[in-house]
């Protein structure tokens, strides 16, 4: 049977925990994300979104491409 309810607040995150959390990766060039294990997920204007299955779940990353870093279209 559950808990009654009560008036007590809610116990949340601490401060600490939330801000150790990684934050999203972002690789300069589209090999050294595949090097990483990512494979190409989706095209954006300015790179792509890789990501990688760690068996229970997905990492994404940013490959943010320059002009000059572009890949060929060979």
């Amino acid at each position: 049977m559950p808990a009654a309810p009560t008036n007590e607040p809610l116990q949340t995150r601490s401060p600490r925990k939330a801000m150790a959390m990684n934050g999203i990766r972002i690789f300069e060039t589209l090999e050294q994300a595949k090097a990483a294990g990512f494979v190409v997920f989706d095209r954006l204007p300015d790179g792509y979104l890789v990501r990688k299955d760690t068996g229970s779940q997905f990492a994404l990353a940013i490959v943010k491409l320059t002009r000059d870093r572009e890949p060929s279209k060979n």
